[in-house]
């Protein structure tokens, strides 16, 4: 890329087609383009700056495929396209001409059959100079005002970014109620603030009738519920309530009249208590008074209570038993659990003392039969009772129907929970969607403007153009081209002059006029139109290169890290994610030869020579995909496969069918690169066949819980992991019969969530229950002294854990396989949940733990499949007296065959 200030040439930037590129941006008087800035284009974060600076006269970067190399370049050919309005240099200036040597620079120029002059001034067309020198002035000036309107658009376009943070703010705060509720698993993958707040946006405003207080209930009660269903809530029946309207009760009952005692004791209105005297045994003296009775006296009482009057207290007495019966069935029925609940009991309590008070009367009415009584109906309370304990089945009823259907029933509160909240929400919305759209008005009309200038910019470009091509001198650069040509050795083809309103350049070979450039390989390509571009550069030349750094940011080498030609283009090489070396179709063996001649001369050529050579690369494309696990996969030659791996382990995968696929993707992986000490990778490797099993598609799956590993720490493992010294340096996929996952937890380098939830059980519920999981910060959650106490204990078991606990980690479900330290565990396979703080394992599972459920319907029989395969009580528990009980069961049903 070359780099012009006004009219004074300077040096350039070159960019290219691989991922070396070339950055030089200073003269002998200073640094031209200090910084870069890029911002929402292609690869670069819309969100914030990528600045890549400060700049030195020579910059050599690196950059992925898609990291931002070729943008680069584009942003610096044109500057003012609204593509890279939020892109900038530093410091800027409307005078920079940048001249870029790309694949963008070789389409413009070679694409076509002729290639347009360099400019070089003629001395005879004053006239077009001044013309071309004003149009230059007018497009400066153009330029600063596109300039100032791009500014103030991005302006209006970052007060949008800060009114919907401050939006997703609000939002999220009016979240955060329900962190530790029932409801909170309608929040379920909404864990970052933008998640929630597209949302909510893409919910329409719905009226509810709903609140949260009702809704937390019913999800409340669906999670504490079993599957089982809640029994009816028996009704009311008192069929005995026809006493208390009985006419018996309200009749004074009385001897008869055929006694001449009759008229007296009804007088006396003493029938109960002579009544009751005949209860003593006849003799001739008057039970009460003791005063001697008159002979025939209790013949004549007998006449007065006769067998009519007996027949009234027999029925009096039937009626008396019957109620109490009713009623002692009612309170047994009223102990029961169903009607426990305080709406039951208040009305329970008020026929209660309805029941107690009739049974009194009854009693008395037994006592004192003549009495009139009337008892207080019972019957309304019944009815209310009755339809309270209606409302209440109708409720367990559609309990009972969401608890058959748990997760609809939960989803449906879900959805009713959204509507709700999308109505709390809404004048927030509301206010920043205003706010939104005025501001968008305002950008809009600023990027017109910017439209409009840049059309203004145009035409004086086009007058630019028709001066250029009056004063346009090319025989000079072409005698240049050429005779550069004929230096390299390239004569089948040649640079002539093409004639015409504006000169131009066309390739031409002795045969052959047209489509020159099509014919050409790919590095006679390349040398002629880099040479083209020298030309229009007429100026000395640097490369440079970019390739990818950690995160996909582009940034420099330092310039200590140059220290000659050679170490800089080996340097770019060794660093190289995705590098390609072509070697040129002329002379292939001279090279080869040139090569191993440098090797033995100087040691320092020793790499460059492996690195064409070696064994795995030695054909004309060299590639070195150091970068391949942060890709979404690549092809694996399978004669690479299961190098440096045992015999055994490898012959059981020589056939590779789906057993052993599966049995592949299983293992865990370290993922490492090839003579460097980058950071090393752990997690699985999905693995497909192609190309009738010749090669194996790998994607790598990082395990993101282990953190980078650095090279330092591999390096003393080496041994417990069976890698070599010479692995290291040579791409190879080796299968070894080691624990990676053990090794590396027993030296710290694997997440130990497992141990921290673990021991949560070993804190006493009331010091569980003070952590705040909400707290500002990582070091502020830590800085807790629950934290602190629960630090104690993992350390423990892991003496080297740093108080970094996260608290998410804490409050998650884990699918835990013990080690085998024990028959039991061994026989068992042994494998469980584990389930942190308040931890609930969503009905269909994470994305790390997947549900089956499986419906059993004759246990008997699988059972003794089972058997068959040697799976029974004294296998699974591998004790004696399981042993036993399972050989007496064994006997025990054959016998009764």
């Amino acid at each position: 890329m070359r780099v012009r200030d006004g009219r004074e040439r300077l040096p350039r930037i070159w960019l290219g087609q691989t991922s070396k590129q070339a950055f030089h941006t200073g003269t002998a008087d200073g640094i031209v383009i200090k910084n870069l800035i890029l911002r929402g284009v292609s690869s670069y974060s819309p969100e914030q700056n990528s600045q890549i600076g400060p700049l030195t006269k020579v910059n050599m970067f690196y950059g992925h495929n898609g990291t931002g190399k070729t943008t680069i370049g584009n942003y610096l050919q044109d500057p003012a396209d609204l593509l890279y309005h939020q892109c900038k240099t530093q410091p800027a200036s409307a005078d920079r001409e940048v001249l870029v040597y790309n694949h963008s620079f070789m389409e413009a120029n070679f694409h076509a059959g002729s290639q347009a002059g360099v400019f070089t001034l003629n001395e005879g067309n004053i006239e077009a100079e001044k013309t071309l020198v004003a149009a230059e002035d007018a497009i400066k000036k153009l330029l600063a005002e596109h300039q100032a309107e791009v500014i103030a658009g991005n302006g209006f376009g970052e007060s949008q970014k800060s009114n919907k943070a401050s939006l997703l703010d609000q939002l999220w705060a009016l979240k955060k109620p329900f962190d530790t509720g029932p409801l909170r698993y309608c929040f379920a993958s909404l864990n970052t603030k933008e998640r929630l707040g597209e949302k909510l946006r893409m919910l329409p405003l719905t009226p509810s009738s709903d609140d949260f207080s009702t809704l937390a209930a019913e999800a409340e009660q669906l999670q504490s519920a079993s599957d089982a269903e809640l029994p009816a809530i028996p009704t009311i029946r008192f069929g005995e309530g026809d006493v208390e309207t009985s006419s018996l009760l309200s009749e004074a009952i009385a001897g008869s009249g055929d006694s001449y005692l009759s008229a007296l004791i009804t007088n006396l209105g003493n029938s109960d208590w002579v009544k009751r005297g005949l209860q003593y045994p006849e003799r001739e003296q008057c039970p009460f008074c003791q005063q001697t009775l008159q002979p025939g006296f209790y013949q004549e009482i007998q006449k007065v209570f006769d067998k009519t009057y007996e027949q009234r207290i027999a029925q009096l007495k039937a009626l008396q038993t019957r109620y109490e019966g009713g009623v002692s069935r009612l309170r047994t029925q009223f102990k029961r659990a169903e009607y426990d609940a305080s709406e039951y009991q208040l009305l329970i309590a008020k026929l209660d003392a309805l029941l107690t008070q009739n049974t009194q009367k009854l009693d008395a009415k037994v006592a004192s039969p003549s009495m009139v009584v009337a008892l207080e109906p019972t019957g309304g309370i019944i009815d209310d009772l009755t339809d309270l304990i209606a409302e209440g089945q109708r409720k367990i009823d559609v309990f009972n129907l969401k608890v058959k259907d748990k997760k609809n029933h939960l989803e449906k509160i879900k959805t009713r929970f959204w509507v709700c909240f999308r109505s709390t929400c809404d004048a927030a919305i509301t206010s920043a969607r205003k706010v939104h759209e005025e501001l968008g008005v305002k950008k809009e009309a600023k990027r017109k403007l910017a439209d409009e200038i840049r059309l203004k910019a145009q035409a004086h470009q086009n007058v630019i153009a028709e001066s250029k091509a009056k004063i346009t001198n090319i025989d000079q650069s072409i005698g240049s081209i050429n005779s550069s040509l004929t230096a390299l050795g390239l004569n089948g083809f040649m640079v002539v002059r093409e004639e015409g309103d504006l000169p131009r350049y066309r390739l031409q070979r002795p045969e052959q006029q047209a489509g020159v450039f099509k014919t050409l390989s790919e590095g006679e390509k390349t040398l002629i139109s880099f040479l083209y571009f020298l030309e229009v550069c007429n100026d000395e030349y640097s490369l440079f290169r970019v390739t990818k750094a950690a995160h996909s940011m582009i940034t420099p080498m330092k310039a200590s890290d140059v220290q000659n030609d050679y170490q800089s283009f080996w340097q770019a090489i060794k660093d190289a994610q995705s590098e390609y070396y072509f070697t040129f179709v002329h002379r292939q063996d001279e090279l080869q030869a040139a090569l191993m001649a440098l090797s033995d001369e100087d040691s320092e050529f020793k790499a460059l020579c492996r690195y064409v050579n070696r064994e795995s690369h030695s054909d004309a494309v060299n590639l070195t995909d150091f970068g391949a696990w942060e890709s979404l996969g690549y092809e694996y030659d399978k004669s690479r496969f299961l190098e440096y791996t045992s015999d055994d382990i490898a012959a059981s995968f020589k056939e590779l069918k789906a057993p052993q696929l599966a049995a592949l993707m299983e293992l865990p992986c370290l993922f490492a690169y090839e003579g460097t000490r980058r950071p090393m990778r752990v997690g699985r490797l999905e693995v497909k066949l192609r190309n009738n099993g010749k090669i194996l598609f790998v994607r790598p799956i990082i395990d993101e819980r282990i953190d980078p590993i650095e090279f330092e720490q591999i390096k003393p493992l080496q041994a417990a992991l069976d890698i070599r010294d010479w692995e290291i340096n040579r791409t190879h996929w080796a299968v070894k019969d080691e624990d990676l996952l053990d090794v590396l937890q027993q030296v710290g380098l694997t997440p130990d969530t497992a141990s921290c939830i673990a021991n949560l059980s070993r804190l006493s519920k009331g010091v569980r229950d003070s952590i705040a999981f909400d707290a500002e910060g990582l070091e502020g959650f830590n800085d807790q002294r629950a934290l602190k106490q629960l630090l104690h204990f993992i350390k423990e078991e892991k003496p080297f854990f740093e108080p970094r606990l996260q608290p998410e980690h804490l409050r998650s479900v884990l699918c835990v396989k013990g080690k085998h330290t024990n028959s039991r565990i061994s026989f068992q396979s042994g494998a469980f949940l584990l389930f942190g703080d308040e931890a609930v394992l969503d009905e269909e599972g994470t994305t790390n733990i997947t549900l089956h459920r499986i419906a059993i319907t004759n246990k008997r029989a699988i059972l003794k499949e089972l058997d068959r395969l040697n799976i029974n009580e004294s296998t699974v528990f591998p004790y004696i007296e399981s042993s036993a009980k399972y050989i007496a069961q064994k006997f025990a049903f054959q016998a009764s065959e």
